[in-house]
């Protein structure tokens, strides 16, 4: 197998492994639920915030939408809590939240599935239309010493970085493996003289060159894809950000 042929075989392993490995929308949600019982509230909406991207039905959009009213609640980010409430509620106005409120969360929840039922009725059972798009995440400015805002959204691309630059390093390998395996045809380490034909001797250099090409490329694309991502990794957590997550309090 000639030394691209390696690489691809490398690459689509790993990128197999990798996705394999990414959390399904049922363990995003569940994570969510068990940082939000711990009081680590920014990460449970991070977790949201990832679970929205892959949120393939109504019912859980619905489901989202609710977990990050109560997380934003719990945030004291009020307004962006009933944004989100309305989200869920102009699909589903009984939908209900799988966690044990806050009778001050619970309280206004309610008051808001009252306004879009009022709406509803209004209208003559039509849909409400809802703040859009209230799930994207939208930190309140940093002042007065408040946490700086979080971009939670760049870090499923510094991640995807990460695992691009594994990709690469594991095609480097190969490909300078080869290198040596073909250098090694030309001039045998154990000392004995070379058995190839003239034209396959050729041949070998040619493949070694194209080899060394490719390790090269490779090395290369993979400080450039982790430098990328350490960029965007540290770019998520918000100017003056020291990336250290603010849990907020109980409402």
């Amino acid at each position: 197998m000639s030394a691209l042929g390696h690489f691809a075989c490398a690459a689509l392993l790993l990128a197999t492994s990798a996705k394999a490995a990414e959390p399904t929308f049922a363990q995003r949600i569940d994570a969510a639920m068990h940082l939000y019982r711990k009081l680590d509230y920014e990460d449970a909406l991070a977790q949201l915030d990832r679970a929205k991207l892959e949120a393939q039905t109504p019912s859980e959009d619905i489901l989202v939408s609710l977990l990050r009213g109560v997380a934003l609640a719990a945030l004291g980010r009020d307004q962006e809590s009933a944004d989100a409430f309305l989200t869920a509620l102009a699909l589903n106005p009984d939908a209900t939240v799988p966690l044990d409120l806050a009778p001050r969360v619970q309280q206004r929840l309610e008051e808001l599935r009252g306004e879009v039922k009022a709406e509803r009725a209004r209208a003559g059972g039509a849909s409400f239309a809802p703040p859009q798009p209230a799930w994207l995440p939208s930190p309140p400015p940093a002042m007065n010493g408040e946490a700086a805002p979080q971009r939670t959204w760049l870090r499923p691309a510094a991640w995807a970085s990460f695992a691009a630059s594994s990709l690469f390093i594991a095609g480097g390998a190969v490909a300078f493996a080869r290198v040596a395996h073909d250098a090694n045809q030309l001039v045998p380490s154990s000392g004995a003289p070379s058995t190839l034909s003239a034209p396959g001797a050729q041949r070998v250099r040619d493949e070694g060159a194209l080899a060394q090409t490719l390790g090269t490329v490779s090395f290369c694309a993979a400080g450039a894809t982790a430098l990328a991502g350490a960029i965007a990794l540290r770019a998520s957590w918000g100017p003056g950000s020291a990336g250290i997550a603010v849990a907020g309090r109980w409402p």
